[in-house]
C-alpha cells in the first residue's frame, strides 16, 4: 500500500499591505501578505495502493536533543481540534505529533513558537492528511528575494517576533494540518519501526509540516490545455498586477539551467498568464526540473537536486516534491527521501534529511543544530565562497575575472571553469595563490559556463565550493556553416529542406537563393528564426541554384556564409498522350507486333504493358524501352483481345499511364465457341471469331425447329466478337444455336432453366 503525498492547492483570499517592521538590526521588512483559510487547503495525501513494504528506517534521533542543550532550536504550540463525528485525537496520535514537532524543533531555529492547528477529521479513504501555511508574506531587505512570498513561520523566525500580533493579521496559527481519522493502518509509535502494512504517522507529519514551512511552489500544470502557470497576482498599484512567486520558485531550474519563472524564457500569454513551454518544462521535458540552491547541492555531493516532474503533470504531486526515483530508499540518498511524492508502508524517516536541510538554508530559514549537523562541511578547510561573476549572471564579458573570498589557512586555490555542471568538460583548471583569476583567452559568446574553487593549505584541501554559472554576453555570432544541400549537389528534388548549423546568440538568419552566383536574380529571400527552411517546392526543375546564409542579433550581422550550389532534378515526364499502333480497336494484329506511340516530353524511358484484362491484373507481356517503340518477343495468342498502355519515366519520376487502347490479335480460323454459361437462366455469352470479312448469321431455334431469334445477320470484318443472348422472354427448355459464316456452319445445344 502506498500513499501519495501531494502538495495542497491554495485559495488566496486576501492580499494586504503590512506596516514595515525591523528586527535585530536587519533591514528585513514586511510588504504584503496572503492569507489561506483552513477549509481552502485541499487534500495533501492521496491513497495509491501498491502492495509492498519498504523496510527502510532513517532515525538520527540523538541530534534532536541538541536543541534543548543550547536553546538554538524551535518550539511548537499545537492546538488539537476534533472534527470526526465525535471521535477525538487518540492519545497515541497526539504523542506522535508532539514527537514529530520535537524532531522539527531540533532542525529549525526560531525565537517565536511555531503554532499549528491540528485537526483530527474525516478525509475519506484515499487521503492521509493535508497541510499548508496559514499566511505568506512578501519581504524586503537583506538577502531576501523581492516580490516573493515566504511562509509565516519563516517570517517569524527571521524577524524574531510573532507577526500574528499585528492588528490586520487575523490568523491564529502558522500551519494548518489535517490528519485522517478514517484510517486503521496508522502506526503511532515513535521508535521508527512500523510493522508491515502500516504507515508511520511521525513520517507523514514530518512531511506535512515540511510543506507548511515552505517546501512548495506555485508552478501548476493543466493537462487538458497542456499549459502551465505560476505565481500569485498582486495589485501593486491600481489595476496593475504583478506575479509574486514563493521563495521555493526562485530556485527551480529546467535542464538548461533556466528558471521556470523566467518570463524571458517561458513567456506567459497576456490573457490567462499561461504557457505551453512552461508545461513542457514542469513535466520534465526540458531536461528535468531541479532545485538549484548551493547548500542543497553540497548536501547531495555537488550534483543537481532533481524534483518530481512526471508526464503528464500530477496535480498536487508534481514540482513540489523531490524526485521519487532519484531519492529511492534503495540508493545512496535514501536519508533525504522524506519529501518524495510517495511513501510506502513500513517506512520511517524521522529527519528532514540533508537535502531538505540544505534547501531550507538556501531559502534563508534559520537552522537548528540537527540540520546544521546534517549539512556540516567536515573538510580540513572551509569551502571558498564565490563572489564574481555571481551565480546565474547573464551578459558576462568574454574575459571574466573570477573572484572568491579568502579562506583562513589556505595558501593556494584550485579553480575550474567548465562547460558542464559536473565539470567533466573543463576548459580551465589552474592553481593560483590569490583570490582571483582572469581567464586567459576570450570565451565564446552567448555560452553557459560553470566555475568552482577549492582551498589548499598545510591542513589539506577543502571541499569544492558551490558551482556558480554564468552566461557570456551576446556578441556577433559566428559565421554560418552550411549543412545541406551539400555544395554542387545534383538532381535534388524540389521540396527539400535547407539546413545550416545553429550558432549561439543568433536572433535571426537571412537566407538567399539565386539562379546566379552574384545573387542578382534571387528566387528566395527569407528572414528566419530557425536554422532551416523547407518552402522549396516551387523551385524550377533542371536548374542550378546558389545559396548562402548570414546571422544577426542586436550587436550586428555576420558576413555571408560560403556560397554553395545545387542543381534540381529534371521534372518527371508528361504522360504519353497518343498511342499510334496498334490503333484502338484494331483487328488482325500480328502475333509479333510493333507498338508505337508519340514521344513524351522529358522522357528517358518507357514501360509498356500488354494484358488480356482491362485492369492489367495479369501481364503476359511487359517491357521497358528508351525509344517510343516496342516489339514484343513473346508471341501473342491468336484470336485474343488485348489491352495496352504506356508510361514514361526519367530520374525525376514517373508519369501517369497513357490512355488504354485495345486490339485483337490475328485470327486464322472462323469458328464459334461454346456459349457460357450453359445451362443458364436469363443470359448467356457467345464468343466467335472470323478469319476473313464475311457474312455472318447466328440464329436460335427451339427443339421443335421453330426459329425464335436472329442474333446476327450481316457482313463483319475479321476479328473476335462477343454477343450476349438475353432469354427473358424464352420458356425453359432446350434450344439450338446455329452459326453460319465463311463457309462454316456449327450448331450448338443450349438449355434455359427458369
Amino acid at each position: 500500500m502506498l500513499k501519495k503525498l501531494t502538495v495542497c492547492f491554495f485559495t488566496f483570499i486576501a492580499v494586504s499591505l503590512i506596516a514595515s517592521i525591523s528586527a535585530y538590526g536587519q533591514e528585513i521588512q514586511i510588504e504584503r501578505m496572503i492569507t489561506i483559510e483552513p477549509e481552502d487547503i485541499q487534500e495533501i495525501c492521496v491513497l495509491d495502493p501498491l502492495d509492498y513494504d519498504d523496510h527502510f528506517r532513517f532515525n538520527p534521533a540523538p541530534n534532536r536533543f541538541k536543541a534543548n542543550a543550547n536553546g538554538s532550536g524551535a518550539t511548537f504550540e499545537i492546538n488539537y481540534r476534533n472534527d470526526c463525528g465525535g471521535e477525538v485525537w487518540p492519545d497515541e496520535a497526539i504523542e506522535a505529533f508532539d514527537y514529530a514537532t520535537e524532531l522539527w524543533g531540533s532542525h529549525l531555529s526560531s525565537d517565536v513558537p511555531i503554532s499549528i492547528n491540528a485537526t483530527w477529521r474525516s478525509l475519506g479513504s484515499n487521503t492521509l492528511g493535508s497541510a499548508g501555511p496559514s499566511t505568506l508574506f512578501a519581504l524586503t531587505g537583506g538577502d531576501i528575494f523581492p516580490n516573493t512570498f515566504y511562509p509565516i513561520a519563516q517570517v517569524n523566525a527571521l524577524l524574531g517576533r510573532d507577526v500574528k500580533e499585528q492588528d490586520n493579521v487575523s490568523v491564529t496559527s502558522d500551519i494548518n494540518v489535517n490528519i485522517s481519522c478514517d484510517r486503521t493502518d496508522w502506526y503511532f509509535g515513535t521508535d521508527a519501526n512500523p510493522p508491515s502494512g502500516q504507515y508511520d504517522l511521525v513520517t507523514v507529519l514530518l512531511h506535512e509540516i515540511g510543506h507548511g514551512i515552505g517546501f512548495l511552489g506555485t508552478v501548476f500544470g493543466n493537462n487538458s490545455s497542456q499549459t502551465a502557470d505560476w505565481g500569485i497576482p498582486v495589485e501593486i498599484e491600481e489595476d496593475v498586477f504583478e506575479l509574486f512567486p514563493f521563495v521555493y520558485d526562485q530556485f527551480t531550474l529546467d535542464g538548461n539551467f533556466d528558471n521556470l519563472i523566467d518570463t524571458d524564457v517561458y513567456p506567459l500569454s497576456q490573457g490567462n498568464r499561461t504557457s505551453e513551454e512552461l508545461y513542457d518544462a514542469v513535466t520534465g521535458r526540458v531536461g528535468g526540473v531541479f532545485f538549484s540552491g548551493l547548500d542543497a547541492e553540497f548536501s547531495l555531493e555537488n550534483v543537481r537536486v532533481p524534483l518530481w516532474a512526471p508526464v503528464p503533470y500530477q496535480a498536487g504531486s508534481s514540482y513540489s516534491h523531490l524526485d521519487q526515483g532519484f531519492f529511492s530508499t534503495n540508493g545512496q540518498f535514501g536519508s533525504s527521501a522524506l519529501m518524495r511524492p510517495a511513501i510506502p508502508t513500513q517506512l520511517a524517516i524521522h529527519s528532514p534529511g540533508p537535502v531538505f536541510c540544505g534547501m531550507l538554508k538556501d531559502m534563508l530559514w534559520p537552522l537548528g543544530p540537527a540540520c546544521e549537523l546534517l549539512i556540516e562541511d567536515t573538510g580540513p578547510l572551509e569551502r571558498p565562497l564565490l563572489a564574481m561573476p555571481g551565480n546565474g549572471v547573464k551578459g558576462q564579458n568574454r574575459i571574466p575575472q573570477l573572484v572568491w573570498n579568502d579562506v583562513s589557512g589556505a595558501g593556494s586555490y584550485q579553480v575550474q571553469l567548465s562547460r558542464d555542471f559536473l565539470h567533466t568538460n573543463k576548459i580551465l583548471d589552474k592553481t593560483v595563490n590569490g583570490t582571483s583569476l582572469t581567464v586567459d583567452s576570450p570565451l565564446n559568446n552567448s555560452t553557459l559556463y560553470f566555475w568552482r574553487v577549492r582551498a589548499i593549505g598545510p591542513a589539506g584541501t577543502s571541499n569544492w565550493s558551490g558551482t556558480f554559472r554564468f552566461t557570456t554576453q551576446l556578441g556577433l555570432p559566428n559565421q554560418v556553416t552550411l549543412i545541406s544541400p551539400q555544395d554542387e549537389f545534383i538532381n535534388i528534388r524540389p521540396g527539400f529542406e535547407f539546413r545550416w548549423e545553429d550558432a549561439p546568440g543568433v536572433e535571426n538568419y537571412e537566407l538567399q537563393v539565386s539562379e546566379s552566383p552574384d545573387f542578382t536574380n534571387r528566387v528566395i529571400e527569407e528572414t528566419l528564426s530557425q536554422n532551416r527552411y523547407s518552402e522549396t517546392q516551387n523551385l524550377d526543375f533542371s536548374t542550378t541554384f546558389y545559396w548562402r546564409v548570414r546571422a544577426s542579433n542586436s550587436t550586428g550581422t555576420t558576413d555571408w556564409s560560403e556560397v554553395w550550389s545545387f542543381t534540381t532534378i529534371i521534372e518527371k515526364p508528361e504522360p504519353v498522350t497518343v498511342n499510334v499502333l496498334p490503333a484502338d480497336n484494331q483487328n488482325q494484329i500480328p502475333l509479333l507486333a510493333d507498338f508505337i506511340w508519340e514521344p513524351s516530353a522529358r522522357a528517358s524511358d518507357y514501360t509498356v504493358q500488354i494484358s488480356k484484362n482491362e485492369n492489367f491484373s495479369t501481364l503476359p507481356i511487359s517491357g521497358a524501352v528508351q525509344s517510343p517503340q516496342y516489339s514484343n518477343v513473346i508471341p501473342l495468342e491468336p484470336a485474343q483481345v488485348y489491352f495496352w498502355r504506356v508510361q514514361a519515366s526519367n530520374i525525376g519520376g514517373v508519369s501517369g499511364w497513357s490512355e488504354t487502347f485495345t486490339f485483337t490479335s490475328v485470327v486464322d480460323e472462323t469458328k464459334i465457341n461454346d456459349n457460357f454459361p450453359n445451362p443458364f437462366n436469363t443470359a448467356t455469352n457467345l464468343r466467335y471469331q472470323l478469319s476473313n470479312q464475311t457474312n455472318v448469321l447466328i440464329d436460335l431455334y427451339d427443339i421443335g425447329g421453330r426459329r425464335v431469334a436472329i442474333l446476327v445477320d450481316g457482313e463483319q470484318a475479321p476479328g473476335v466478337y462477343l454477343e450476349s443472348l438475353q432469354a427473358y422472354s424464352f420458356a425453359s427448355g432446350t434450344y439450338l444455336l446455329r452459326f453460319v459464316a465463311d463457309g462454316v456452319m456449327d450448331v450448338q445445344k443450349m438449355t434455359i432453366i427458369k
